[in-house]
């Protein structure tokens, strides 16, 4: 009988331990879901930043060059 009584509670522990592995393995497949948007978010917000320092910057640059074209512009061809 204490043999049996052994075996049922060996048996339940390991469903139990099955059950919290499923359940941590299902938690740890979200994560990896939030994760990637997490991720994806923040290339987003980098290549965000990237167009309108670069459109800032040649927007700024533009009359920087203006006189070399007037330059090259008026010279006889």
């Amino acid at each position: 009988m204490q043999q049996k009584r052994v075996a049922e509670y060996l048996i339940s522990g390991f469903r139990m331990t099955q059950e919290c592995i499923r359940i941590l393995a299902m938690q740890q497949v979200g994560e990896r879901g939030a994760t990637a948007i997490e991720y994806g978010l923040f290339v987003a917000l980098i290549a965000t930043v990237i167009i309108v320092g670069v459109t800032a910057l040649g927007q700024s640059t533009l009359g920087l060059f203006q006189p070399v074209t007037n330059f090259f512009a008026s010279l006889p061809h």
